[in-house]
């Protein structure tokens, strides 16, 4: 019964153009995942020369004891272990290059070649209490043979030890930003992305813009945690303790940013405890920056409390959208979606911190899912107050229509109705009421025809707009009639104003095609009220009206 409806049959044009946009980025992504499967081209780049990395051989002391004769590095250890010395014989017929490099977890290091020191950390403690920054140790090493020997030192337990890699100072170099440019890329990316929807929201009237700043603060915070936390900070020169400082507390605030996100929705606003998970997210923030900046106990020590956060906010996601999935709206769905996707991707990383212990790269899926997650929801947002802003100029437009009278652009008569409304309720209300009105419009109708009475209308409208515009509202309340309110002013500025349109009328006489004047009366607004004074200067206008009636025929 329906196939013949021509609305159900009739397809919207902009289905059509987003469906071939998203068949296109489909293809693409098979094109670009079959190429980079199967095709026999190398990849190429300025460095080609692969890095060596030295595994086995090391004899290995903890805490000044014999761990192991010869292990294979890199390796996890289990135990509280603070002092860690590492010791290898190097032969010139193994190595291919003058440095060695290796990247050490929050530990300081002294590093020995055949008992010589070449580099030594300073052991003095931070006056922030900080934790020794994670870092990249890159040493020359001599031609000949030689015994390395590396001690390595942390105030928290050491739980892997290092990956040592050997190549020339340039090479290794480009290993390390080569490695880590994906992270680098993927925070910048993100840091960009919220400052722009920050510097968005301050420019949006949009009720939307409490969501847009919010995403704005999540997106730039974990551009920074991303970004610190790419093992690369050593390429800018920045000082380490800088980004210990950035990493770790872009880290700890990113739960309490989520939540507070949420909470710029209804759906979430509504229910207590999400606003109590928020207040606890705040306490725990707030201790755990006390205890880092006390010296009591360091922020590396505390990682577990972020889970357990991140774990509390999903509980409260979940329960959420199974209680009161009919309330959500479609953007709410949209916003459930993303951090259920995100999610995903922080179990998997919190999985692989507490049972895989990777000996490097331990948030790995996190940063993509991160970048994933705040692409979606910036796209899903960033719509949302388009078509919210759309909406608001439609609404300003059907206002318009409704306010306005289209052939003088003037407020109409709903609005004078409105007006008068308004200060009925203010007793103490002061100003001034003018009413206008078109002399002989009826007459320029019927002889000369309507468009010489529209243009007469037209004329009187844009005098009165041009002269009262600035001190008061001008109304057009019927064919021939219009009206003047101002607020309070002196007598002065109004007289002046008044008496500069007259003069305009008048000047403007011998310019049209047709009789022009207009009959007008004014008066203050007094304590007797608007009605009153309405009342009375429509009298005065009348009787001007009929006095310059008289003056014509004479």
């Amino acid at each position: 019964m329906f196939k013949n409806n021509p609305q159900l049959n009739k397809r919207n044009p902009e289905f059509y153009g987003e469906f071939w946009i998203y068949l296109l980025i489909l293809v693409l992504l098979v094109l670009s995942v079959w190429v980079c499967c199967n095709s026999s081209t190398s990849s190429y780049f300025f460095c080609k020369k692969d890095v060596i990395t030295v595994s086995d051989g090391y004899s290995v002391f903890a805490n000044n004891d014999r761990m192991a004769e010869s292990m294979s590095l890199p390796a996890n250890l289990t135990g509280s272990f603070h002092d860690i010395s590492l010791f290898r014989n190097f032969s010139s017929s193994e190595l291919s290059g003058d440095h060695i490099a290796f990247y050490a977890h929050h530990t300081t290091a002294h590093i020995y070649i055949n008992d010589s020191c070449v580099y030594s950390d300073t052991d003095t403690p931070d006056s922030l209490h900080l934790i020794q920054p994670s870092r990249w140790y890159l040493f020359e090493i001599p031609e000949e043979d030689f015994l390395l020997r590396i001690d390595l030192h942390s105030d928290i337990p050491i739980n892997n030890l290092p990956e040592i890699h050997n190549e020339s100072k340039s090479n290794l170099i480009y290993y390390i930003g080569s490695e880590k440019i994906i992270s680098v890329f993927i925070g910048f990316l993100v840091f960009l992305l919220g400052l722009s929807l920050l510097l968005l929201s301050f420019f949006l009237r949009s009720t939307q813009r409490s969501h847009l700043r919010w995403l704005g603060f999540i997106s730039v915070f974990s551009g920074i945690w991303v970004f610190c936390n790419s093992a690369s900070s050593q390429l800018i020169g920045a000082p380490l303790s800088l980004f210990v400082i950035l990493g770790y507390s872009s880290f700890f605030a990113l739960p309490l940013l989520v939540n507070g996100f949420l909470l710029t929705y209804p759906v979430f606003h509504k229910r207590i405890y999400m606003k109590v998970l928020f207040g606890c997210l705040c306490g725990i923030t707030t201790v755990v920056f006390f205890l880092q900046f006390m010296g009591i106990l360091s922020w590396s020590r505390l990682i577990w409390l972020v889970h357990i956060e991140a774990g509390l906010s999903l509980m409260a996601l979940l329960i959420t959208y199974l209680l009161y999935k009919k309330l959500f709206s479609p953007q709410e769905k949209q916003i459930y979606h993303a951090l259920i996707l995100i999610s995903i991707f922080i179990v998997v990383d919190i999985f692989r911190y507490y049972i895989i212990r990777p000996f490097s790269v331990p948030v790995k899926y996190t940063t993509i899912g991160l970048l994933v997650m705040l692409l979606y929801l910036s796209v899903s947002v960033t719509r949302l107050i388009a078509d919210t802003y759309i909406q608001s100029e439609r609404n300003k437009l059907y206002k318009k229509l409704a306010f306005y009278d289209t052939m003088t652009n003037l407020k109409n008569r709903s609005a004078f109705e409105e007006k008068m409304t308004s200060i009925r309720k203010q007793p103490q209300f002061k100003g001034y009421l003018l009413i206008a009105d078109l002399n002989n419009l009826k007459y320029i109708n019927d002889n000369l025809g309507h468009q010489y009475g529209d243009d007469a209308i037209i004329h009187i409208a844009a005098l009165l707009n041009k002269y009262f515009e600035t001190i008061a509202d001008c109304f057009r309340t019927g064919g021939d009639e219009f009206c003047v309110i101002s607020p309070e002013i002196s007598e002065e500025d109004f007289v002046h104003c008044y008496q500069n349109f007259i003069q305009a009328v008048t000047l403007q006489q011998d310019s049209l095609n047709y009789p022009f004047s207009v009959a007008t009366g004014y008066e203050k607004i007094d304590e007797s009220g608007i009605d009153a004074c309405y009342k009375a200067v429509d009298a005065l206008m009348y009787q001007n009206k009929r006095e310059s009636k008289k003056s014509r025929n004479e």
